[in-house]
């Protein structure tokens, strides 16, 4: 069956306000009656570069196939590095919760979709859901409703970055100065790198493990911008915690492969698992919803 092509309508708003510097989401809204899943995106960049549109090729997909997609802008250096863009990501997702309706999405339940470093912000508020260093920013306009004891409920990573200290030592290693000083002027010293590693969280046995969401990680064998075999050790780590993850492995595929280029038929093949996964994921909830019902 070929995939749903819905009708978007793209704009922005802004959720949040520092100083004088207005942060802004990007709204992927297919048009219909909905409601529709609703996916928060956040992008990659070594935590220092990108912005909302810089996954549009994926989010645009995703979206096209009945999802509503929120792409959030964070702090990024100078303006800000760990833990404030955490703290963002987790205010973006509860903005999109409490907006889903005006688009015609699902507010009872989002799941979150992080690529590269976007990835790795996505599971620090999956593996801290409570930590007020992530959730301390307030949701205005006021009333706002409190902090959700799990901010997202399903995760698609596509090549995350699991471990930002080991993947430190594997630059400066490995003769990657540039990805080194990114790190760097992000997290300012290892050991912020350490705390805020999802990988040691789960070794320190620090994470939340209450409501572990279901994981669907993507990920290239040719992925030249994370060491071998970080995430095959995080998928396993996330499993013998409780938590449930589907990892796909595609062969020969770079780093950020899907965003790179959305028409090869490894991207097309890697978007429908993610389209099924969050359909799957949503007839779930709509499965238990009329279970309570009755």
């Amino acid at each position: 069956m070929p995939p749903v092509q819905c009708t978007l309508d793209v704009f922005d708003e802004s959720y949040v306000q520092h100083g004088d510097r207005s942060l802004l989401v990007r709204i992927y809204g297919p048009r219909g009656p909905g409601p529709f899943p609703t996916l928060l995106s956040v992008h990659g960049g070594v935590w220092n570069s990108g912005a909302r549109d810089s996954n549009a090729s994926l989010d645009k997909a995703i979206a096209a196939r009945g999802v509503l997609v929120v792409a959030a802008d964070f702090r990024q250096p100078p303006l800000g590095g760990y833990p404030e863009s955490i703290a963002d990501v987790n205010l973006a997702a509860r903005w999109a919760q409490a907006n889903a309706r005006r688009f015609r999405g699902r507010a009872d339940r989002i799941g979150g979709l992080g690529t590269s470093s976007g990835g790795h912000q996505v599971l620090l508020n999956v593996l801290r859901p409570r930590d007020p260093r992530y959730t301390g920013l307030p949701l205005t306009p006021s009333p706002a409703p409190p902090v959700p004891s799990r901010v997202l409920d399903h995760v698609v990573l596509c090549w995350p970055i699991v471990d930002p200290l080991g993947r430190y030592r594997w630059a400066r290693r490995t003769g990657m100065p540039k990805m080194a000083l990114l790190h760097e002027r992000y997290w300012g010293d290892e050991a912020a790198m350490a705390d805020g590693s999802p990988q040691l969280i789960l070794d320190r046995h620090e994470a939340d493990l209450a409501r572990l969401p279901d994981l669907l990680v993507v990920q290239g064998t040719a992925d030249e911008n994370i060491p071998a075999g970080a995430t095959e050790r995080f998928v396993e780590s996330y499993v013998a915690v409780g938590g449930k993850a589907d990892l796909h492995m595609f062969a020969d595929m770079p780093h950020g492969f899907i965003t790179r280029d959305a028409g090869r038929y490894q991207s097309l093949e890697a978007i429908g698992l993610i389209a099924s996964f969050i359909a799957r994921q949503s007839a779930s909830w709509a499965a238990v919803d009329t279970a309570g019902e009755n």
